[in-house]
């Protein structure tokens, strides 16, 4: 008896559940919604198609609640795109401690079976950590260690206007009362575009991220349908999270000071057969690893180390190192070369020249000293990345 009630039941549900079917709004129709979020989603509720006997018993249920709760309006919120620019560190001396960032949205909000332009919808934003729906507060525990939360900033501005304020930290730019929100008005089924201005006010943790593996600071825009007064409205697809990243640039800078003249005359060292003359200077670098590559070159013949006066000409031999007392072991060189893996100093002077961190020699053997005169090159020290 019970078997054939079930039965009976369950062919009445298949025949509601192909009105519901032929009602309900085509995205969703063989539909089972799901809150959970899959591993590479942006956070937005997922749909996935459950084809199955139990399908027309789900289609007559959901009628059923539809009946039951009276007529309602279908909520669609819908980020298309994040359009960006990146913030470049570098051009921020030590004195900042504030960077503005600006960066734009472009969404659809509506209510209906579709966006059309006689449904747009109220709406709020925010700005989240993380895609995870929360109506009364998301999660900005991590975006509070670089961005400011202060009442002023974050702040969005839809279509050129209602420059609104994202507070508290978490919070939404409206409450979810009804009435609530963002009204860009009907009769236009544009999308639109919201413009976010962001505040980040930890230079150093900026550049901490810039300087690694994925130099992106990465967080979520939110958005989310809000029901109008004398209006209901279904959660299906009322909420949406869209990910934003922005690019950190913040290359290396390199500068090599301290560099003076140098003559190799009489003088001579001892033990040497060498004429020569040296001295210590600073190669600094902005940031770690502070590791850089040090070209030297000559001026003349395709960058030999030839000293020359008018049609005389003399070689000379370059050593380079980290320090005065390393440049005994060095080895020496006649043309063109490179030495990697230095350290540069962190002080853009190594600290007023009181620790430079490299040293050159310059020298010519005694016996190929030529005809007396002034003689001369130039010697180029250029440093980068390695």
């Amino acid at each position: 008896m019970m078997k054939a009630s079930m039965t009976g039941f369950f062919s009445r549900c298949q025949a509601l559940g192909a009105v519901a079917t032929f009602f309900l709004p085509r995205r969703h129709r063989g539909t089972e919604f799901s809150d959970s979020f899959p591993a590479g989603t942006l956070g937005t509720r997922e749909r996935y198609s459950r084809q199955g006997r139990w399908q027309p018993l789900i289609r007559c249920l959901l009628t059923l609640m539809l009946l039951a709760v009276g007529p309602r309006a279908w909520a669609i919120f819908e980020f298309i795109d994040t359009v960006g620019g990146a913030i470049d560190l570098e051009t921020y001396d030590d004195s900042v401690t504030t960077i503005t960032h600006t960066f734009t949205v472009h969404y659809r909000a509506c209510t209906g079976a579709s966006c059309a332009s006689s449904s747009q919808a109220n709406y709020r934003l925010a700005i989240s950590d993380d895609g995870v729906y929360n109506p009364n507060q998301l999660n900005v525990s991590r975006l509070q260690g670089v961005m400011a939360f202060n009442g002023t900033a974050p702040r969005v501005k839809p279509n050129g206007k209602h420059n609104k304020p994202i507070t508290p930290a978490g919070g939404w730019t409206h409450g979810s009362d009804k009435g609530n929100g963002f009204d860009h008005g009907n009769g236009s089924s544009a999308l639109i575009e919201a413009t976010y201005t962001i505040k980040l006010n930890n230079i150093e943790e900026l550049k901490r991220i810039a300087m690694s593996d994925d130099p992106y600071l990465r967080f979520y825009v939110n958005g989310e349908v809000l029901a109008r007064k004398n209006e209901n409205i279904y959660p299906f697809e009322k909420y949406s999270a869209e990910a934003v990243k922005i690019k950190l640039n913040y290359p290396p800078k390199y500068r090599v000071s301290g560099l003076r003249d140098l003559a190799m005359d009489s003088r001579d060292f001892p033990g040497q057969a060498y004429y020569s003359d040296q001295m210590d200077f600073c190669i600094h670098v902005s940031r770690d690893p502070r590791y850089y590559v040090a070209r030297v070159w000559g001026q003349n013949d395709y960058g030999q180390f030839i000293l020359k006066n008018g049609g005389n000409s003399v070689g000379y031999e370059v050593l380079f190192a980290q320090s005065i007392g390393e440049l005994d072991s060095a080895t020496p060189q006649t043309g063109p070369f490179q030495q990697i893996d230095f350290n540069g100093h962190e002080s853009v002077d190594c600290k007023s020249y009181t620790e430079n961190n490299a040293a050159i020699r310059v020298r010519i053997k005694k016996e190929d000293v030529p005809t007396p005169g002034i003689y001369t090159d130039t010697v180029t020290v250029m440093v980068g990345a390695t």
